[in-house]
């Protein structure tokens, strides 16, 4: 509501002022297609990412925005001719179009801070070397988490697993896809692979009270317990608070 109520009073405000410009189909087709944007967001947005916030009502917003924007520098072409333009929109209504965006701005604010180099680029260095000695003997790794690595040759000879990507697993997870994970865990069970690099896994249901809560226990009930059960740690990675843990198969 906050970010989206200015620019549809300015909208409201001059339309209603000269409706008989423009045929009430056209006026009708462009709230039936904002409608269907905002409702779909909504229903996007509780579905992933437990509607923590509005990352999926982008296409209602920037639509919203685009019609604004004609309606506000008199570009919005009638049906009915009339010479005299809309009148310019009150400073009230401007001054909310200008200060909702920066209070956002300013909520989100603060200073920015980079990770530690040194301690990042030591942790880069001791992975690739436990990759690269894995795979000199051999050995098949395999990167759920932390693949911009391979994407950008940070580490080089690791071939990439597609349907064993952190997202993709996620995915699979939230939809109870039992048959992909009976492949997964029968890959885990026969130690396909030497070395697994992931975010370091624990064995603890949230419950829906906290934030992403059912997320985090579907992958907990289809890839932690996995992981767990078949493999353990043989290092844990610090790159400046960013965990890298390197497990392998046990014994």
């Amino acid at each position: 509501m906050i970010a989206s109520v200015p620019v549809a009073f300015l909208i409201f405000s001059c339309v209603v002022r000269r409706q008989n410009r423009w045929h009430p189909i056209r006026l009708i087709a462009l709230v039936a297609i904002l409608g269907v944007l905002f409702v779909g967001g909504l229903v996007v947005s509780t579905k992933i990412g437990g509607g923590d916030d509005l990352h999926n009502l982008d296409a209602f917003l920037v639509h919203l925005l685009l019609i604004g924007t004609y309606v506000l520098f008199n570009k919005f072409q009638p049906d009915q001719d009339e010479v005299e333009p809309i009148p310019w929109p009150s400073w009230q209504t401007i001054s909310l179009l200008i200060t909702v965006p920066i209070l956002f701005v300013l909520g989100l604010g603060g200073p920015t801070s980079f990770p530690d180099r040194a301690m990042a680029d030591a942790a880069l260095v001791e992975l690739e070397e436990i990759v690269m000695e894995t795979t000199a003997e051999g050995g098949d790794v395999l990167f759920i988490s932390d693949r911009h690595l391979l994407t950008f040759h940070l580490i080089e000879g690791v071939e990439f697993v597609p349907e064993y990507e952190k997202t993709f697993l996620m995915e699979m997870a939230m939809s109870n896809n039992q048959a992909y994970f009976d492949a997964f865990n029968r890959d885990l069970e026969s130690h396909r692979f030497d070395l697994i690099v992931v975010n370091p896994q624990h064995i603890k249901y949230k419950g829906h009270e906290y934030t992403f809560g059912e997320e985090d226990d579907a992958w907990v009930r289809y890839v932690s317990t996995s992981l767990l059960e078949h493999y353990q740690n043989r290092i844990v990675l610090n790159a400046d608070g960013e965990l890298i843990a390197v497990m392998e198969p046990k014994p």
